[in-house]
């Protein structure tokens, strides 16, 4: 049979362990070479330090702890409501002539001026050089000057508001809730995220390592199929599969170590910082789970789902008091005290202080109190029937996931067998084509079978510890993922 040899010539082996007369302590060497500035670079984190840090730093959960911080001042600005208030007030005012009273204005002796005794008063105050202009300011009283400077406190105290302040102190406080609630369900989504995205790197990890160990086989099948052209056992064609299908292999694992970066920068992106690190938890399976019953009786018993509609309901409630608590009257007493005044007349005879009680009942307005009453009842009802659908709702999805993670789990076990035999398959046709009884596609087809089962069997145990963070966060049982890490088996591709 004739050999290309130029075509021989072009097989480069891809590993150090497929080339000839390569010297172990050199390849050794190298390993170590290349390993050692990984392992000082590369920061390694469990899964749960990972998860402490996402806890304490993801700008997420830092906007939801703002706006229960926001709902708690306002909570606390609420208490203030029923409290007197106390207002200080100082007013100037230009008149443009002053409050005054002409005593002769009130004409108190009309009689006298036309009586012969008034027309001799009169010839008397012009002998006395008096005229009417100054008998007109003589009998005239300033009250106020022309430009008043006052200063009071004015007190308020609301005595009865219709039971409208109550209201809108729980409102408050149901907000309150809602807000520590919607930090709560943040937490649990972030913690299923970080779950997936921490354990998406182990799997793109074990690939990469899958893809390098099968483009390191068929690197071995290419330099096994390139000795046997060359003594004439095969044909060209079988050798030109062999590296065509190293060559695919090597274009895979580039792939896959383009994935594995790219789900470490989405890792590192989770806790906001650029500098990717290792995970050091594995993958793992637990031999057996709680029954779904009770994680889904965690979930009914504390879901902040629930919680919320739950916050949301009373919210309502309040409004609906409100409402009616406007078409009720208002008690409030109130007091005055004079701080400065000026020193005219008016300001002697005002009193310096006062108190008093006053009612006011609203008889007619345009705000639609009844249809707002009805229009909050209405969303006490919608958020009964809310509750309700949610309640079965995250039942049906907590059993779901409980059979995804069983389901996953039994797949990992159940494909170990299969590992097992595709394995010695791979061995026995690599062992039947060094004997020229087996193609480079039987061979290969063999191989493809060993990294697809192993990738088959790690994506499984990705899925079960997927489905068990997402089990624990429906429950509110984040902190049990350590213990289950710790109980479980570690997945060994």
């Amino acid at each position: 049979m004739k050999t290309d040899h130029n075509d021989s010539r072009r097989w480069r082996p891809l590993s150090p362990w497929g080339r000839r007369g390569r010297d172990p302590a050199l390849v050794l060497a190298l390993l170590l070479l290349v390993a050692v500035p990984c392992q000082v670079h590369a920061q390694r984190r469990t899964f749960t330090e990972t998860w402490e840090r996402v806890r304490q730093s993801h700008e997420g959960l830092e906007a939801e702890r703002a706006a229960l911080e926001r709902a708690r001042d306002l909570e606390k600005a609420s208490r203030a409501l029923a409290r007197p208030s106390l207002k200080l007030a100082a007013t100037y005012t230009h008149l443009s002539d002053p409050v005054s009273l002409n005593l002769l204005d009130l004409n108190p002796m009309p009689a006298i001026t036309e009586s012969e005794l008034g027309q001799k008063l009169a010839e008397l105050l012009a002998q006395l050089g008096i005229s009417p202009g100054d008998v007109n300011r003589a009998f005239t009283t300033d009250f106020t000057r022309q430009d008043i400077l006052y200063s009071n406190l004015l007190a308020m105290w609301p005595l009865y508001a219709g039971g409208r302040i109550d209201a809108a102190r729980r409102i408050r406080g149901a907000q309150t809730t809602e807000a520590s609630e919607l930090v709560e369900l943040k937490l649990r989504s972030v913690f299923s995220r970080t779950a997936r995205l921490y354990f998406g790197v182990v799997l793109a990890r074990e690939v990469v390592e899958t893809r390098r160990m099968a483009e390191a086989a068929l690197d071995r099948h290419l330099g096994n199929a390139v000795k046997l052209e060359e003594q004439g056992q095969i044909a060209r064609v079988e050798r030109l599969s062999a590296q065509a299908n190293r060559d695919r292999a090597a274009v895979a694992t580039k792939k896959a170590e383009e994935d594995l970066e790219i789900a470490r920068l989405a890792l590192a992106s989770l806790l906001g910082e650029e500098d990717t690190f290792e995970p050091s938890s594995p993958l793992f399976v637990n031999a057996t789970l709680p029954p779904a019953e009770e994680f889904v009786q965690k979930a009914l018993d504390s879901h902040p789902g629930l919680e919320i509609l739950a916050a949301r309901k009373q919210q309502a409630d309040g409004l609906i008091h409100v409402e009616r608590g406007a078409r009720l009257p208002e008690v409030f007493a109130f007091g005055n005290l004079t701080v400065y005044e000026d020193d005219s007349l008016l300001s002697k005879m005002a009193p310096d202080w006062a108190v008093g009680l006053g009612v006011g009942f609203e008889i007619l307005d345009r705000s639609g109190h009844a249809a707002k009453t009805e229009a909050a009842r209405e969303a006490v009802l919608q958020i009964g029937h809310l509750e309700a659908q949610t309640r079965r709702d995250l039942r049906v999805l907590v059993e779901k996931t409980w059979k995804e993670a069983v389901q996953a789990r039994d797949e990992y076990e159940g494909l170990a067998s299969s590992l097992e035999l595709a394995r010695e398959n791979e061995r026995l046709r690599e062992k039947a084509f060094a004997q020229g009884l087996s193609t480079s596609l039987e061979v290969v087809d063999a191989q493809l079978l060993v990294t697809g089962v192993r990738t088959q069997r790690m994506a499984a145990a990705y899925n079960y510890v997927n489905a068990l963070a997402r089990l624990l966060s429906l429950s509110g049982q984040m902190d049990a993922m350590a213990e289950y890490e710790k109980s479980g088996s570690e997945v060994i591709p």
